[in-house]
């Protein structure tokens, strides 16, 4: 409104100045030239604060979005995601992989070291149950696996990137860095047979579940067979296990077991550690 009002001001002071030019430029005249030069002046102004504030305003909103954009990426950074198939959880800057999407093909899964910069350390409990999923590779960053993390039926293959300083696989079999753990024998292997090697001193919970394929296994010296360890090999006919400890349980129930020969070793076995061997 203001800078409106100045333009008619200007307007008429130059219809005078045409009209009566001597009055305006008398030398007792009220107004003088730099008088206009002064509205002129503070007209500019006021056009260029509000061209500035406009400015600010825009400014300002541009801020606000950027800001809040950032804060999205910062809430979805600190809860949950996918990766390809995978579905992951970020918990301390970490990266946990919670599950596998089904997929409608078959496939080898290269679990990633990393996801947006951040480190892959855990696979939580049944992640690989899919029948899609064929094969494994884990990198170096995963320090913790779950229990039945690998139980896919058509996984034949479980590799561990040689930089991974818990993990280690041997013949595309899952064990601890050192070989004294057997966490996990795939379930799609074709062998009829296996015979752990010497370093095994325990076998892990689930290790061998419900691998049909298998129908003899030699142990030739652990400490302890965890947990429903062969449960469900229901082809399993003949284990052989000459220096055990410990066998947790229901290690062996639901097999086909038609003769087993308990070691002097052995000082303590779980219950239902035989169960539903109706071949027994």
């Amino acid at each position: 409104m203001r800078r409106i009002i100045s333009v008619l001001l200007i307007m008429l002071i130059i219809l005078n100045a045409m009209l009566f030019p001597n009055v305006l430029f008398a030398e007792d005249s009220d107004f003088e030239q730099e008088d206009i030069t002064e509205v002129i002046n503070d007209s500019k102004s006021n056009e260029s604060n509000e061209e500035n504030l406009e400015d600010n305003n825009e400014v300002g909103s541009y801020n606000k979005i950027v800001s809040d954009q950032e804060g999205d990426i910062s809430t979805d950074l600190s809860e949950s995601g996918t990766y390809g198939n995978l579905e992951y959880d970020i918990v301390d800057n970490e990266i946990i992989i919670t599950a596998y999407k089904n997929s409608t093909t078959y496939e080898s899964v290269e679990i990633p070291a990393y996801i947006y910069d951040l480190p892959v350390t855990e696979i939580k409990d049944s992640v690989f149950n899919s029948k899609y999923v064929t094969s494994i590779l884990i990198p170096a960053t995963v320090s913790r696996i779950g229990s039945k993390s690998f139980d896919g039926e058509s996984i034949t293959s479980i590799s561990v990137s040689s930089d991974n300083v818990i993990y280690s696989s041997e013949n595309g079999i899952l064990f601890n860095k050192n070989k004294t753990t057997l966490i996990r024998y795939p379930k799609g292997k074709t062998e009829a047979s296996y015979s752990t090697p010497s370093s095994v001193q325990n076998i892990d919970s689930y290790s061998f579940h419900n691998c049909n394929m298998l129908k003899s296994v030699s142990i030739p010296k652990v400490e302890n067979i965890g947990e429903y360890a062969f449960l469900g090999c229901k082809n399993l006919q003949f284990i052989s296990m000459p220096e055990v400890e410990k066998i947790e349980l229901a290690a062996f129930s639901m097999c086909d077991l038609r003769n087993v020969v308990i070691p002097a070793t052995a000082t303590d076995i779980g219950r239902l550690a035989f169960s539903y061997c109706e071949k027994l």
